[in-house]
């Protein structure tokens, strides 16, 4: 049997949060091994965690995602990280593609994607699905590769 994938969920809204706890508890091979509400907490918990993919939103309290996932990259080199987020700005998804990021899905997809792409990423793959203001998600295709 393989191992949960151990994930470390990183959102500032606490609505949003028990969203991804409803739509994660009923996945039997991902765990989240911690919740941080802000940044700060995030980096603390990746490094006592070390978990396999870091999901977390562009935009949180302290410390913003792109700044925690820089951090755990150079600290963890083999997490993963993912970005569901609400970000409608190509340059948070170019920033993203910089720091190299294995997917960035904008909150306005089907809940049923995110298990998927947390599976995706920890098999090596990468998922893109953002979302720019001058093209709306519904347009943008989903990109899978590995």
């Amino acid at each position: 049997m393989n191992l949960p994938i151990r994930v470390l969920i990183a959102e500032g809204q606490a609505v949003v949060r028990a969203g991804l706890a409803s739509t994660l508890a009923g996945e039997p091979d991902i765990s989240i091994c911690a919740w941080a509400k802000d940044g700060v907490e995030a980096i603390q918990y990746g490094g006592w965690l070390h978990p396999d993919v870091f999901l977390s939103e562009v935009y949180l309290p302290r410390l913003s995602g792109l700044t925690v996932a820089a951090a755990l990259k150079r600290r963890l080199p083999g997490i993963k990280v993912l970005f569901l987020t609400f970000s409608e700005k190509e340059e948070d998804y170019q920033s993203a593609l910089a720091l190299g990021v294995q997917g960035y899905i904008a909150k306005c997809c089907d809940p049923a994607e995110i298990p998927a792409a947390l599976r995706e990423i920890a098999d090596g793959g990468r998922v893109f699905r953002p979302c720019f203001e001058r093209q709306p998600c519904f347009a943008i295709p989903t990109i899978t590769e590995k």
